[in-house]
C-alpha cells in the first residue's frame, strides 16, 4: 500500500497532467476577434514544433533543450521534477507519434509586467483591467481604435501606469493540444499512471516580451503584426497549469 502510494505521488508531481479529458470552462477565442485568431493562425507551426520538443525532451531527460524553452521559474519546476523521477528510475515515455489537434484557449496583453518574474514587482498595482471596462477607457479607445477592433483590445491588461513600467509588456497565448495520450510514466515495464481510455488534453501557455509602443500598431497594422510574432523571443511559462498559471508576481 506505501509503495502504491509513492508510486501514485510521482504521478501527481511530475511535470504532466495525464488523463484530462475536457477543456476549461469560459476559455476560448471569439469568431469576432479576428487580430487574436491571425496571430494565432499565424504560430500554429511554432507551437506543434514546440509541443514536439518538450515531448521530445521529457522522454530524453534533456534539460539543456529545456533551459532554452522554459520560463526560469518552470524550468526549475520541471527540472526538479525531472531529476526526482530520475532517482527513482522512473522515466517518460511517448505512446504515440500521431500529431495531435490544436485549439486556442486565449490571447492577452499584460502592459507593465516583463517575462523576468524576477524583476516585477511582488503584487500589480493595476488601476483598471481593461479600458472597456472603464467609461472614460471606452471614450477613448472609441477615439483611438477603429470598432472592429475592440474584440482584440479585451485581451489587454494595464499592470502600471508608470511609464518606465510600461515600457515592458507581454503577449501571452493559451493553447490546448488534444488526442491520443502521448506521453506515460513509466518504471521499467510497469506504466504508472492511469491509462486514458479517449481523447487527452493538454495546455500550454507561451509568452513574449514586447515594447509597449507597438500595442497601437498591432491593432491597425497587421503587417506589423505579424513582423512582431516573427521576430519576438518566445517562451513556455506553464504546462497543464502546473503553476498555476505562473502569475507574473511573485506575491500573487
Amino acid at each position: 500500500m506505501i509503495q502504491f502510494c509513492m508510486k501514485r505521488g510521482l504521478v501527481s508531481t511530475a511535470p504532466w497532467v495525464f488523463n484530462q479529458q475536457n477543456l476549461p470552462d469560459k476559455m476560448g477565442i471569439s469568431e469576432d476577434d479576428k487580430i487574436s485568431l491571425k496571430f494565432i493562425q499565424r504560430m500554429e507551426s511554432g507551437y506543434r514544433y514546440a509541443f514536439e520538443s518538450l515531448i521530445n525532451s521529457y522522454c530524453d531527460h534533456d534539460l539543456d533543450a529545456l533551459n532554452n524553452c522554459l520560463e526560469p521559474s518552470l524550468y526549475s519546476y520541471v527540472s526538479e521534477s525531472l531529476s526526482n523521477l530520475k532517482s527513482k528510475q522512473v522515466e517518460f515515455r511517448r505512446l504515440s507519434k500521431k500529431p495531435l489537434s490544436l485549439t486556442p484557449l486565449s490571447l492577452s496583453f499584460h502592459l507593465g509586467v516583463g517575462t523576468n518574474r524576477k524583476s516585477n514587482p511582488k503584487k500589480p498595482s493595476t488601476l483598471f483591467k481593461n479600458p472597456l471596462e472603464d467609461q472614460i477607457g471606452q471614450s477613448m479607445l472609441d477615439s483611438m481604435v477603429p470598432k472592429e477592433h475592440h474584440n482584440f483590445i479585451k485581451n489587454i491588461r494595464i499592470y502600471s501606469f508608470n511609464p518606465l513600467k510600461l515600457v515592458r509588456s507581454v503577449i501571452s497565448v493559451d493553447i490546448a493540444f488534444f488526442g491520443e495520450p502521448i506521453l506515460g510514466l513509466f518504471e521499467g515495464s510497469e506504466q504508472l499512471n492511469e491509462v486514458s481510455k479517449g481523447k487527452e488534453y493538454h495546455f500550454l501557455k507561451f509568452e513574449a516580451e514586447i515594447n509597449i509602443e507597438n500595442i497601437n500598431k498591432i491593432t491597425n497594422n497587421r503587417d506589423f503584426a505579424i513582423e512582431l510574432i516573427d521576430n519576438a523571443k518566445w517562451s513556455l511559462s506553464d504546462i497543464d497549469n502546473k503553476l498555476n498559471g505562473n502569475s507574473f508576481y511573485s506575491n500573487s
